[in-house]
This record gives structure tokens, C-alpha cells and sequence, in this order.
């Protein structure tokens, strides 16, 4: 059936305020379809060139925009290039006016979408490409990309520390308070706001990292047997806020953990807002690297615990962070912020591609593991043409994980299979969902939480 994208427009003009849809995608293409009515797509049009670095085909879309922000059970991705796609919901979240997130994952594919009052995102990481839904560069309504994946080579990602390194004083939780969740601070440079906002204002960089907020609450629901339906994800996160710091960048990651750990801005941010983990977003760190993050009981590091808590902290691209890769600065490897995040919690690559490559027997003081367990897990899908690795993972041999050794956003558990069929763990060896679970609570309580969340409003005044 041929459905002309002009009679969805009534229908999305009575849902949201013209103001909302100021960017949206509504454009006179047509599309033939078979089932309209959960389609992802109404409309997509002729396949062009690449636009953008880190793309290698682009087709002009429209998105159903009522279908996604009634929160359906289930979304079908009718993808212009491969097999279409049946997401089932993980999670769906009003936003503000006009603004809402809708998770899902299914058969080989996991997706990530976001309406906003500026501006619509959709993430989707299948094993044979990344997929993102934004706005075209000439303004003219959305365009469906496919991204081609930088090399995931290993990166010297795990910071070690100086000698004689000084540490500020750092506030500890009582004993008597609990928090739930790992509350985390954002920070980012002028040069990463220009990048997202180039036309003033920061609106699409405080999204950026509430998008990687998100992607990593995603990742733990995905890493935890029975989430959504009948568990709650292994760990909990809130973003405290985003927020922009005067430093410029150095080009050196590890001189800008020195900066968060010893400066007083990004310390009375991260002590006023109570934040136990912080993210700072840079333009660039340094060649061959895409972020660096201190690890408990590595590097001359405490445990984890409140010794720990002033390190909680990494450093990171900003472009490399999600599950697409943005424009910008070359990228090693892609889901760089929930990859920098769990180091901070103990979680290491894979084995191969970690400090102890010859696996068991692991040191017992450190520099050591925190556990045997905590490493990332890689390899092939049984009667697929190729593998997969998990957030954490690398890759050393071709054989044991075929291109495109997709990664995906898993954290390597042995419960946990994909939909398609890919176990993401190794029992006892690779289980970086464990570690986390593990470590989890502690890191909470790095920070006392004083409950100013979006204190500035940001959600709704976007």
C-alpha cells in the first residue's frame, strides 16, 4: 500500500505543538508498505550519498511520531537495506512537553529513540551496521544513516597514577544513608558545545549526555536475565545535571583526570550537585584513544569503597560516546561512555586485551582484577556469519569473532543470550555484569544525594 507522508500530517499536528515539530521530519516522500501502522518509518526516500564522516549510506526519512510516543509494546523497523525488525519495549519515559525516550531490542538489533522539542534521535545497533534517525545537515526534515564502525582496536583506555599524585578532600556518605542510584555529573567544553550547538545555546549537548545517560541505564537492563518484564536492571543511574567548564581541551585525557580530581570547579560542581561518578566530555585526548577512566585496584588505585570515591571519574571523546558515532574527531570504537563508566566500577576488557592476556592464575594484590570474573566476552554466533563483543570487549582473532565483531550494548554475562542467540558471558571468566552488580551500591554512596536533579530545569525548558 502507497502512503503519502501529507495524510500523517493532521494526525501528528493534533499529538504535538507545531513548536515541537519544528524540526520534525515531515516531507513529501512515499514508502510502500505491507503494515503501516507500527512502522518506525511512514516515508523513505531515495538512497543518497554520504553526508557526514562515518556513514556510508543516507536515505530522507519520516518518522510515525504518533506511533512512538504512545508508548507501543512493540515498534517494526522497516529498514531500507536489511530485513526488517520487531523491537519489543524495554522502557518509555515522558520527557517534558513534547518530549519522550522509547527503548527496545529484538531479534539482532537494540534502539535507542528520543523526541525533544529541537530536535528527534533514533539509535539502532544491529549486528550488521549502527542505524541513526537525526536531522538532516540542511535542515530539511530527518535522514536514516548507516554508520560504518571505526576499527575497535585495543585501547590504553585504564589511567595509571603518578607518583606523589595529591587528591582533594572528598565528602562521604554517612553510614545511615542509602542511595539507589549512582548519580552521575556531566561536564563538558566549550568546544564540544560549539560542535553540538553550533548555532548558540547548549540544548543538544545537555541531550547528548542524557542520551549517554540513557544508553547506559539501557545497558544494564540489556546485561540483567529478565529486564524489564520481571527484574530490575543490575544497576541503577541518574544524570544530576550537564553542565560546561572552562577548561579547553590538552589533548591528554590523563591530565584531564588530574583536572576533575584537583581543580576547584569540577570539584564544587561534583560536590554541589553530590555527584558519586563524573563524565567529561573533550573534542580530543590524545592518538589512538577514545577515552581513559580510573579502575579500582589498578594503577596505584584504592578498592572500591570510599577511598575509591574520589577517582570515580573518566574522561572521553564526545563524539565516540554513543551507540552511532557523531562527526568529528576520529573515534577508536563507539559506546565509549558506558565503556569509560564501568571501568570505574571494576569492570576490564577481555581477556586478551587486559593487563593479565594470559588469564588465570590473576595476582591477589595490585595491580589486580577486583575479581577473577570481571572481564568483557567476545565471539561468534552459531550458524551466523559473524560475532559479536560486549561493551568491554576487544578483539585479538578474526576466527573467534568475525567481522563485523559487532559491539553491542551488553556487559558480558553468562545469564544473558541476545535475542539472536549470542551468549554474552563465560561463567566464572567473563562477567562484567556481575562486577557491577557488585560494585554498584558502594559507588552510590560516594555522594550524600541532596535531590537537585535537574535543578535547573533543563527538561523543561529545553
Amino acid at each position: 500500500m502507497v502512503r503519502r507522508i501529507e495524510l500523517l500530517f493532521a494526525t501528528v499536528v493534533g499529538l504535538f505543538p507545531l513548536a515541537v515539530l519544528a524540526n520534525a521530519s515531515l516531507q513529501s516522500f512515499t514508502v510502500t508498505t505491507s503494515s503501516p501502522s507500527n512502522n518506525l518509518f511512514t516515508s523513505v526516500g531515495v538512497q543518497g550519498a554520504p553526508n557526514v564522516q562515518y556513514v556510508d549510506a543516507v536515505w530522507p526519512v519520516t518518522v510515525n511520531l504518533p506511533l512512538v510516543s504512545a508508548f507501543p509494546t512493540e515498534i517494526f523497523v522497516n529498514f531500507p537495506d536489511r530485513a526488517a525488525v520487531t523491537l519489543t519495549r524495554i522502557r518509555s519515559e515522558q520527557r517534558g512537553p513534547g518530549g519522550f525516550i522509547w527503548t527496545g531490542r529484538g531479534a539482532d538489533c537494540t534502539a535507542y529513540l528520543r523526541q525533544a522539542p529541537s530536535s528527534f534521535l533514533s539509535q539502532v545497533a544491529c549486528h550488521n551496521a549502527s542505524y541513526e534517525v537525526s536531522p538532516s545537515p540542511n535542515g530539511q526534515g530527518l535522514q536514516l544513516v548507516r554508520g560504518i564502525p571505526p576499527p575497535g582496536a585495543a585501547q590504553p583506555d585504564v589511567a595509571q597514577l603518578p607518583p606523589g599524585t595529591s587528591v582533594q578532600s572528598v565528602q562521604v556518605v554517612p553510614a545511615t544513608q542509602v542511595d539507589a542510584s549512582i548519580d552521575v555529573l556531566v561536564l563538558y567544553t566549550e568546544a564540544v558545545r560549539a560542535a553540538k550547538d553550533p548555532g548558540g545555546g547548549n540544548v543538544e549537548t545537555k541531550l547528548l549526555a542524557r542520551a549517554a545517560v540513557d544508553q547506559l541505564q539501557d545497558a544494564f537492563c540489556n546485561s540483567t536475565p529478565g529486564c524489564p518484564m520481571t527484574a530490575q536492571p543490575l544497576a541503577q543511574v541518574t544524570l544530576v545535571a550537564a553542565i560546561e567548564v572552562s577548561r579547553t581541551a590538552h589533548g591528554n585525557f590523563a591530565d584531564d583526570l588530574t583536572y576533575l580530581r584537583n581543580d576547584p570547579q569540577p570539584l564544587g560542581l561534583r560536590n554541589f550537585w553530590a555527584a558519586d561518578v563524573v563524565m567529561y566530555l573533550t573534542d580530543y585526548g590524545g592518538t589512538g584513544i577514545s577515552g581513559l577512566a580510573n579502575e579500582p585496584d589498578y594503577g596505584g588505585l584504592p578498592a572500591p569503597g570510599p577511598s575509591y570515591a574520589p577517582f570515580a571519574a573518566a574522561a572521553l571523546q564526545y563524539n565516540c560516546a554513543l551507540l552511532h558515532i557523531d562527526p568529528g574527531p576520529s573515534c577508536v570504537d563507539y559506546l565509549v561512555f558506558p565503556h569509560e563508566f564501568a571501568h570505574n566500577l571494576g569492570a576490564n576488557h577481555d581477556i586478551p586485551d587486559s593487563p593479565w592476556p594470559s588469564g588465570p592464575p590473576y595476582p591477589t594484590t595490585p595491580p589486580m582484577p577486583v575479581e577473577p570474573y570481571a572481564f568483557g566476552h567476545y565471539g561468534n554466533v552459531l550458524g551466523m556469519n559473524g560475532g559479536y563483543r560486549t561493551i568491554m570487549a576487544y578483539t585479538q582473532s578474526a576466527s573467534l569473532c568475525q567481522s563485523p565483531c559487532t559491539r553491542v550494548p551488553y556487559y558480558s554475562n553468562v545469564q544473558v543470550t541476545t535475542p539472536d542467540g549470542f551468549k554474552t558471558g563465560v561463567l566464572n571468566q567473563q562477567e562484567n555484569a556481575r562486577v557491577i552488580a557488585e560494585f554498584a551500591p558502594p559507588t552510590a554512596q560516594y555522594r550524600l544525594s541532596l535531590g537537585r536533579i535537574f535543578y535547573n530545569g533543563f527538561e523543561a525548558n529545553q
